[in-house]
C-alpha cells in the first residue's frame, strides 16, 4: 500500500483528503486554503461541532475588559485578574458542552487568545477578539483534525526536512487567516452549527489545479 493511502485512511470528515493530497503536491496556498476552509466548514457542522461560539467570544472580550479595568457595560472599574473571570466562563460553557469536541478546541483557543491580546487589553475591541479568535481557533481544527495526523506524509512527499515543514505550516496559517476569519465570523452568526458555511473560494474552481489535471490530453502531430 503506498505511504499516501496510509495516511489518507487517518483522515476522518469530507474534504480532508484531498486537501492532504493538494498538500503533498506542493500545490499553490491559495488552492489549499480553498480546499481546507471548505473541510474545517464541514467538521465545524459535524465532528467538531462547538454550539457555544458566540458565548467563548464575549468571555474573552469580558475578561480582557475586566484585566484591563474596564467594565463590560463600557465605563471605568478596579482592574482585575481577567483570566480568573475567563476560567470561569469557561468552565461553566464547558459543563453546558460535554462531550462537544469543537468547543474542547474552542476553549483552548479562547485561553490563548486572552494571552495574546492581554497586553492591550484596555482598549482591545469585541471585533478585535472575534478576528484573533477566529485565526486562532480555525487553524487548530484544521490541525487537529488534518494536519497533525498526515504531517509526515506531506513532508516525504515533499521531501522537507522538520524545521522546513514547520516553516511551511507556518506560511500555511498566515495564509488561512483572512478565510480563517471569515468563516469563524459565518460561524458565530450562524443560529446552529448546521447552518455555517464556507466564506467565498480565493481561487475560482476552473483554476484549480485537480481541473488542470484533469483536463484531456491533446494528442501532437506527427
Amino acid at each position: 500500500m503506498p505511504d499516501e493511502d496510509k495516511f489518507e485512511r487517518l483522515l476522518r470528515g469530507k474534504g480532508w483528503r484531498r486537501a492532504y493530497r493538494l498538500a503533498g503536491g506542493n500545490a499553490p496556498f491559495s488552492h489549499l486554503v480553498d480546499s481546507l476552509i471548505p473541510a474545517a466548514a464541514e467538521a465545524m457542522r459535524a465532528r467538531m461541532i462547538c454550539p457555544s461560539l458566540l458565548k467563548i467570544r464575549d468571555a474573552v472580550h469580558d475578561a480582557l475588559a475586566i484585566h484591563g479595568g474596564r467594565s463590560v457595560f463600557g465605563g471605568p472599574m478596579q482592574s482585575g485578574d481577567g483570566f480568573d473571570h475567563l476560567t470561569s466562563c469557561l468552565d461553566e460553557i464547558e459543563k453546558t458542552d460535554f462531550g462537544f469536541l469543537g468547543t474542547r478546541l474552542a476553549v483552548k483557543a479562547a485561553q490563548e487568545t486572552f494571552v495574546e491580546l492581554s497586553d492591550r487589553a484596555e482598549t482591545v475591541t469585541l471585533q478585535e477578539v472575534q478576528d484573533r479568535l477566529g485565526e486562532v481557533y480555525i487553524p487548530k481544527l484544521i490541525d487537529h483534525e488534518c494536519l497533525s495526523r498526515v504531517r509526515s506524509g506531506i513532508a516525504d512527499q515533499n521531501s522537507r526536512n522538520v524545521e522546513q515543514q514547520s516553516a511551511w505550516e507556518n506560511e500555511l496559517r498566515e495564509q488561512l487567516r483572512p478565510q480563517a476569519r471569515k468563516l469563524f465570523e459565518k460561524a458565530v452568526k450562524s443560529e446552529r452549527p448546521g447552518t455555517i458555511r464556507a466564506p467565498r473560494r480565493l481561487v475560482s474552481r476552473r483554476g484549480t489545479v485537480e481541473a488542470q489535471l484533469h483536463k484531456p490530453l491533446v494528442p501532437l502531430e506527427r
